[in-house]
Formats: structure tokens, sequence, C-alpha cells
């Protein structure tokens, strides 16, 4: 049965791409926003319906049962009516950046785009390259594309595709970009906004270092690797999909335990602006039971049916102290597998599950006003000074050479959430956007 997902302020220009990739994938989507209430752009609602959203009004109609999955952007307020009713029928409840981050980080291929300025034009132009060469990728933008935008689809800020490239931009200015686990980063430029140099060098500097493949822009300046300050090692890799805990009774899993024992693959831990999250990642689906103890202060989770690979028996992870001290795994009993999570200070933590692959994910809550202990490495001392020697004569400059056949040029993406005439007629896709069947409310 496909996921349902409810999408507050869903016209917004970084809600309704994501809406769109989701339908198109085969998820049940409906949402609501002011604007449609107001009887504002009615366009693009109405490109909304025919693609097979569904359309409510803002006033909690539309929020009716625990099995949706409700996405916000921070800027809706918790009293909205839409909030509530999530609230009062237990729904989930989804950050636009933590699904979207979820998305782009299950992908084989994920390419992130990042800067201070220029994300959306490069994503439009990297996802025109991959469909160009036949990758037919999914692509995520801030802003409609102009190559993929067709008098069908005149709201082309996103593209679902079957191949294995998920390109999207990220979005350093609420932290966000934290989410994301890029295979290939791309850094455009950082400059003042938002926040201080010095926050979006570490925000930028962590996200390269995730990558396997950086692309950097070495005319800015603070783009460029020397500023930017290593990731601080850690034991294990880290994969930090966040999600907000769906209410179960407490101590109990969502599913019953399978005949065939599965087996503990990895355990990540991460730290986070405001928690410290703690990852168990499965071959599959297991059903398992968590205890919190006090004196110390630790929780255990006995997972059912399971098996540890050789290199997680009878773990003990070491720390330090910044909310999970220490983790200890071991077998209690047989065909079970005991995690052990020693906490300092923790006022409370939540627990829920992702999938593809299964994790079981723990956050502990940080106390307010506590700063993450995160300590970069202190810079190595300098060398001995070095005489240069005399310049040597100048050479030419290389001459690149870029060809673009005239049928298909690259046009470039204008930041707007509305489709904007151009002179130069838009390019079709080979293959055109399908939208998703209509979905029910």
């Amino acid at each position: 049965m496909p996921k349902s997902y409810f999408f507050v302020g869903l016209g917004g220009s970084g809600m309704m791409p994501l809406a769109m990739i989701l339908a198109g994938q085969g998820a049940e989507v409906a949402g609501s926003d002011r604007n449609l209430d107001q009887a504002r752009l009615p366009a693009k609602f109405d490109y909304l319906r025919a693609a097979g959203i569904a359309l409510f009004a803002q006033d909690g109609s539309g929020i009716t049962s625990p099995e949706q999955i409700v996405v916000a952007s921070a800027a809706v307020e918790p009293q909205v009516p839409d909030m509530v009713a999530a609230e009062r029928v237990g729904a989930q409840r989804l950050s636009r950046a933590e699904l979207l981050a979820s998305l782009f980080n299950a992908a084989p291929l994920s390419i992130g785009v990042a800067g201070t300025s220029g994300k959306s034009t490069v994503t439009g132009m990297i996802g025109w390259i991959l469909h160009a060469t036949g990758r037919d990728p999914t692509v995520m933008n801030g802003a409609v594309m102009k190559n993929f935008a067709t008098p069908d689809a005149p709201f082309a800020s996103a593209l679902v595709g079957q191949g294995d490239a998920f390109v999207s931009e990220v979005d350093e200015s609420d932290g966000s970009i934290a989410l994301y686990w890029p295979k290939v980063a791309v850094l455009n430029n950082v400059s003042l906004d938002h926040k201080s140099l010095d926050e979006l060098r570490n925000l930028f500097g962590a996200f390269i270092a995730k990558a396997a493949t950086a692309v950097i822009n070495l005319d800015n300046g603070d783009a460029a690797p020397s500023p930017l300050p290593p990731v601080p090692a850690a034991p294990l890799p880290t994969l930090p999909v966040t999600a907000t805990p769906v209410s179960l009774p407490a101590g109990v899993s969502p599913v019953a335990p399978s005949q065939e024992r599965a087996t503990l693959t990895s355990i990540q831990r991460v730290i986070l602006p405001g928690s410290v999250r703690v990852t168990l990642e499965l071959d599959k689906e297991v059903a398992y039971r968590e205890e919190r103890l006090s004196g110390p202060s630790r929780v255990f989770f006995d997972l059912k049916n399971v098996q540890l690979t050789p290199a997680l028996m009878d773990k003990v992870l070491t720390y330090g102290s910044d909310v999970v001290n220490k983790i200890r795994v071991g077998r209690h009993p047989e065909n079970t597998v005991r995690v052990v999570l020693d906490l300092e200070d923790v006022p409370k933590y939540s627990v829920f599950t992702l999938y593809s692959p299964f994790r079981l994910v723990i956050d502990a809550e940080r106390p307010s006003g506590r700063a993450a202990t995160v300590v970069f490495p202190a810079p190595a001392a300098p060398a001995a000074p070095i005489v240069p020697s005399p310049a040597p004569p100048p050479k030419p400059a290389p001459v690149l050479r870029t060809v673009i056949p005239p049928s298909e040029p690259i046009i470039p993406v204008v930041e707007t959430a509305e489709p904007t005439a151009v002179d130069t007629p838009p390019v079709a896709p080979s293959t055109p956007f399908v939208p998703a069947g209509p979905a029910g409310p």
C-alpha cells in the first residue's frame, strides 16, 4: 500500500516539487495552502489537481488518519488548523528538509548542489545534462527549469526519472544541509548570507567532506578547500536521515519478528544541532523492545531474531561526553541482540524507524543551552619558510570548448515559482513527466 503524504503549504517553491516527485513515484499525495484558500495562483493549483494531488482548505479537514505523514515547512505555525489536526489524530510529522533528505540519501547517485547563490540554476543545468545523456534523473529544484517546461507542465521545478541519479539543491540557511549525504557534492560559492562566514565554512566544509566526489568553484576564495575545516573522524560512517517519530506504546515495535534471522550490519552515531543520533541498520525489518534505566542513565534495545556481523560481536564504542557516551553490543539471550546506550544529561529521547534499508533511529536530546561538543583538529604548525623561485613566464590560457547542439540550448533557470515566458522556445524532454494518477484525499 503506498504511503500517504499531506503537505501543509503545498504551493511553496520548496514543497511543490517535492510533492510532485512523491506523486510521480506512486505515493498518495494531498495538501493545503493559504493561497488556495484566498483564490490566488489558480493555474498552479489546477496543475497540481491535474497531477492527481487532492487539495483541501487549510482548516484541518484533510488530515483524518494517523497513517498520514504530514509535511510542513518551518514557516508553518503550530496553531495552524492542519497542524492541530495532525497532533489530534497522531499523524507522523516531517519537515520538508527531513523528507527530502530521506529521499536524497536513499538514491544510489545523490548529487547535492550547495552554495550561497546559483543553486537553482546549477541544479537545472546538471539535471538537463543528465537528461540529455540518457541518465533519466530525478531532479528537485526550487525554481522552474525552462528546458523541462512545456505547455502541459509549466511548473517544471521537479523531474521524476527512473535512473539512479537524484539531483537536488540543498539549503544552508536553516542548517538542514547537515542532513544530506551526497555521493557528489557541488559547491558554487560561499559568501556572507544568513549566517557568519565561520558558520558557513563549517556547514559547507562538512557537506563537502561527506562526498565521494566534490566539485568546487576554486575561483571563489571562500569556497576553496583551504579554509574549510576537516570533519572530525568518526568510529563508524554516519547516515543522518531524519524523521519525526510515530506514536506507539512505550517499548513496543511496529512489526512482528520474521522467521528468518536479520543481521545488524552497522551502528552509526552523528552529532546534530540539538541532539545526538544513533542509527542501527539491519538488512531487514525486525521487532524490538526498548527500556530506559537509571543509575547510571542508559537505554537498551533488544532486537528480536537478529544476529551480529563479526565486526560488531560484543562491540563497545566509546565517544566521550556528549549525550551518548558509549554504545555496547551483545547477544542477550539466544537470537536476540541487545544494544545499550549510555546517556548523559538526556532530558528525553525519541525512537523511530526508516526503511530501504531498515533502520532503528534513536535521537537523544541535548539539554537546553548546551552546545554540541564537536572539536575540530588544530591546524598543523607551519613549515619552515620557502624562498620562492623566480616565476616562470606565463603560459597561454587553455581554451575550453563546450559543444551544445543548437537544437537543445541550456536556458538559465529563473528564480520564480511561476513560469516566465522567454524568447527561445523551451525544449521538451524526450521522456515527458507523467503525473501520477488521482489520489484520494
